[in-house]
């Protein structure tokens, strides 16, 4: 594609058409790295062994679903984010399952 796109402005189109293909070089190049983060989330929900495959509380860890898609840079953060995300997650599922043992829901929040 890069290649075409090439060829196009080597033909003789405007600057204002070039930078228009530019712009849209750098659109895909940042689309290309979403779809490779989510292709890694989607890969992690189907994997057949129950015991590899992303919990819930893996899902709502993973770098996709803690930046909101990538649309929000965490990039010196977010391992510590997915931490305590994931020890206030680990935390709320062992008080629900307390409260369904004692027959009580445990309060959210």
């Amino acid at each position: 594609m890069f290649m075409m796109m090439m060829m196009m402005t080597s033909r003789g189109l405007n600057r204002a058409s070039t930078s228009v293909i530019i712009r849209a070089l750098i659109e895909i190049n940042a689309l290309d790295r979403v779809y490779a983060v989510v292709k890694k989330l989607i890969g992690n929900l189907l994997v057949v062994n129950r015991h590899r495959r992303y919990t819930a509380v893996d899902v709502l860890c993973d770098p996709f679903v803690l930046t909101v898609g990538g649309s929000v840079s965490l990039d010196d953060r977010l391992d510590e984010l997915r931490r305590s995300r994931r020890a206030e997650l680990e935390r709320r599922t062992k008080q629900n399952r307390l409260g369904f043992r004692h027959g009580v829901t445990a309060p959210h929040g």
